[in-house]
């Protein structure tokens, strides 16, 4: 245990926080072993009354489910002599703000989630907000978006800090915390959802770590190592990326640069500057890298726009701009909506679909089964599930073709 508390204050030093000279932390707790390992060591390690509890109830599961976690952390705290507060997020609110920002239930979650904590660390005033990602939780993270096609810049995982985010467990893996909560006789709780595997990491936890476990050891080493020297490439190119955002002028909703300017910079940079821009008019959503890819091919010269989703970019009279528009609701292509849980989109390069025996097959080889004609791509839709992220729907009935859809699953296709 002494052992376990030692690793714990070595990762607080690495995240930048002097644990000798430290005041008051924060730490948020769901319940779960990491965050409740997190809690036992911060109160160790600084005292209780240097350490304050932020537990948020995202309603998003069964009452008896997200309101018990939330009983147990304030019951617990109770017993160490921890300030507890209580973060709760009407049932509604989650699904309501995934409709606004296009990104799914996870994302908004997560959106409301970090509001609660700013929220938290200005209110409470702590020098820091302690979240319990650990060391399976980078693992994972990494497997997710090398899977997802991501760059340097998701593939160096999650980082130590983030302002007054730190994240000391991420050098401890989940075996060494349940070691420690068992070493104290400490119960936790456990999110039903973690064993769904309509949700790509549980799929990755369950199935792919056990396999890359048997047949390369040695390999968790190995990704940590590469997912930091990504980490370290992708702060070089984020710095110099936020640099050259400073030019984007703001004019109302919309956003733009100097067409010169952004055609001059290399496809890293103009990546992270588009997606910077895409910030900064409060687009959450994904934005397809293929898009991207053909609107930085672009080049100087001429007039020239692309639409997806709620966003038009457009370059023309100099400038690279990007600005909100009304989503066309599925008249055309790129169109995008939220409703009951569910995305319903047009087609994305990528995208598979799930068969009854289980294996995944892409959506373009069933057009292509189907003769679908190039014109018509566009105009077929597509229901991505809000939770797990997969397609688990492709409905072309409307247009004289067939409904492909995923056993288990179930919607209104009436306006759609």
């Amino acid at each position: 245990m002494a052992d376990f508390l030692k690793k714990v204050a070595d990762g607080f030093r690495l995240c930048g926080v002097d644990v000798e000279k430290s005041g008051r932390v924060g730490v948020a707790v769901s319940g779960g072993a990491d965050s409740v390992s997190l809690l036992l060591a911060c109160v160790e390690i600084f005292g209780r009354a240097d350490v304050a509890v932020l537990t948020v109830n995202h309603n998003i599961r069964p009452e008896n489910e997200s309101a018990g976690d939330a009983s147990f952390v304030a019951f617990l705290c109770g017993k160490l002599g921890v300030e507890c507060e209580i973060s709760f997020i009407p049932r509604g609110k989650v699904l309501e703000v995934a409709e606004k920002r296009g990104g799914g239930i996870e994302d908004a979650a997560r959106a409301l989630r970090y509001e609660a904590f700013e929220d938290f660390i200005e209110r409470k005033r702590v020098d820091c907000l302690c979240l319990a990602h650990n060391q399976n939780d980078q693992l994972e993270t990494a497997l997710m978006r090398f899977l997802q096609g991501s760059g340097c810049d998701g593939g160096g995982g999650i980082s130590r800090r983030r302002g007054k985010f730190v994240r000391p467990l991420l050098g401890i893996s989940r075996a060494e915390i349940e070691e420690f909560l068992k070493g104290r006789n400490q119960e936790w709780r456990t999110d039903s959802t973690n064993s769904d595997t309509n949700y790509l990491r549980n799929r990755i936890r369950s199935s792919l770590m056990k396999e890359l476990d048997s047949l390369f050891p040695g390999w968790r080493k190995s990704v940590l190592l590469g997912a930091e020297k990504n980490s370290d490439d992708n702060e070089t190119l984020q710095e110099k990326s936020s640099e050259i955002a400073s030019l984007v002028a703001v004019s109302g909703s919309s956003v733009s640069i100097g067409e010169e300017i952004f055609y001059s910079l290399d496809n890293s940079i103009k990546r992270r500057v588009f997606q910077i821009m895409l910030a900064k008019i409060k687009f959450f959503g994904r934005f397809p890298y293929k898009l991207i890819r053909e609107i930085s091919s672009w080049g100087r010269g001429g007039n020239r726009s692309v639409r997806f989703s709620s966003v038009e970019v457009s370059v023309g009279g100099g400038l690279l701009s990007i600005k909100p528009v009304s989503d066309c609701g599925g008249c055309g292509s790129g169109f995008f909506r939220i409703a009951d849980g569910f995305v319903f989109r047009s087609f994305q390069s990528g995208d598979e679909i799930r068969m009854k025996d289980g294996r995944m097959k892409s959506v373009a080889k069933i057009f292509s089964d189907w003769k679908v004609g190039r014109d018509d791509r566009d105009r077929i839709t597509v229901v991505q599930d809000c939770a797990s992220l997969e397609v688990v729907a492709v409905l072309g009935g409307k247009l004289g073709y067939a409904d492909w859809i995923v056993d288990g699953f179930s919607f209104s296709t009436a306006d759609n």
